[in-house]
């Protein structure tokens, strides 16, 4: 006897008539939402919470809810409707399990909250909201690998429809946790988790009756009924189907976060990263200015992906950099994001001592470091 294929679930019989349309429209919106974010937080810009960002992510669910209103209208068939409705519930499943595969992959690598040096030794006072929560979460690793573990988790979970239910219970309550911290502390993706948060809202909504019963009314919690999908539907060719979106929700962020880590080179021990203080310096008497005049300077902070600081008084003042580590070999330039000469020369390092020489314009210059952080 062949095995039945799984079947997507229908709301059992005591919950009643419902209109076709009023089970469509937050489907029909959250699908919308989702195929517009991707591409929205993708952009160069980066994701943000601007009113652009806002007025088209409520736009497009606005179109999704008059989608709804035109189907409903037309669609003379409750079957087919009912279909298309457990349809979009398993997009918008798919959609929240591969976002939060990124982010709780992203926490597991240690790439979401890995240090920077600058932000550690900076006064409290001196920190925005964000970077006080990023250096605060990023001084141990367990917190972020069991909260990016709950994430993928949850995403594995709701990747199966016996599990979405549970898998929709443990994501609202990690993300109901992300949104507070976004949204306190000011973290520029408040719209984003907010999104993902009313999407898991959704998916525990459509088991509001079973969760009243259960947990309010102490009572029988009916047992899940499962439509059957159609018998054309009934192939291997389905099932290849459906593992290949499992893989694509899962494997592909995770992959993806996994190469953007080794870009970054979260693996691996880099001689210069970490806050050097400055023992001796020659020759670099203008490199840092703020204002109209030359600022003395007493720190230097090297960062995981190419880019450090150097401190003057209470500022920090950025620059790209580019190492080559098996030559010994560091160009620093872009200081406060302005062109200037290029400082160009060699590095050699002694436990916590590091030593830098070369030229900037044609003249020499010279830098004594004694590193302070990682002790």
């Amino acid at each position: 006897m062949s095995t039945p294929a799984p079947s997507l679930p229908v709301p059992d019989a005591s919950q009643g008539r419902v209109s076709v349309t009023g089970r469509n429209l937050p489907a029909f919106a959250l699908v919308a939402v989702a195929l517009i974010s991707l591409p929205l937080e993708q952009r160069s810009a980066g994701p943000g919470d601007t009113l652009g960002d806002v007025l088209t992510v409520g736009g497009v669910a606005a179109v999704g809810a008059v989608a709804s209103l035109v189907y409903g209208a037309v669609e003379r068939d409750a079957a087919r409707a009912e279909r298309v409705r457990l349809a979009a519930w398993v997009v918008i499943r798919f959609f929240l399990a591969f976002e939060l595969t990124r982010y709780g992959m992203a926490k597991l690598v240690g790439m979401q909250f890995y240090p920077r040096y600058y932000q550690f030794d900076s006064r409290v006072a001196d920190l925005k909201p964000m970077h006080l929560a990023w250096s605060f979460f990023g001084h141990g690793y367990g917190y972020q690998a069991i909260s990016g573990a709950m994430e993928v988790v949850g995403a594995v979970l709701l990747c199966f429809r016996r599990t979405t239910t549970l898998g929709a219970c443990v994501l609202f309550a990690v993300m109901t946790n992300v949104v507070l911290v976004n949204v306190y502390y000011d973290v520029p993706v408040k719209l984003f988790s907010s999104t993902y948060l009313v999407m898991s809202l959704y998916l525990l909504g459509l088991e509001w009756r079973r969760f009243w019963a259960f947990f309010i009314t102490d009572g029988p919690v009916a047992r899940r009924v499962y439509l059957a999908p159609p018998a054309r539907a009934r192939s291997k060719r389905l099932e290849v189907a459906r593992a290949a979106a499992v893989v694509l929700v899962l494997v592909v962020p995770a992959c993806s976060v996994l190469r953007e880590a080794s870009q970054h080179r979260i693996f691996t021990e880099e001689a210069l990263v970490g806050a050097w203080s400055v023992d001796r310096r020659s020759g670099l008497d203008d490199v840092v200015l703020v204002g109209e005049t030359s600022s003395p300077w007493d720190k230097v902070y090297f960062e995981k992906g190419d880019y450090g600081f150097i401190r003057v008084g209470t500022q920090r003042v950025r620059f790209d950099m580019k190492v080559d580590e098996p030559a010994g070999k560091v160009s620093l330039t872009m200081f406060g994001g302005r062109e200037s000469p290029a400082l160009e020369g060699t590095f050699e390092r002694h436990e916590r001592a590091l030593h830098i020489e070369g030229t900037r314009a044609g003249r020499p210059f010279l830098l004594d470091l004694t590193r302070d952080l990682p002790r």
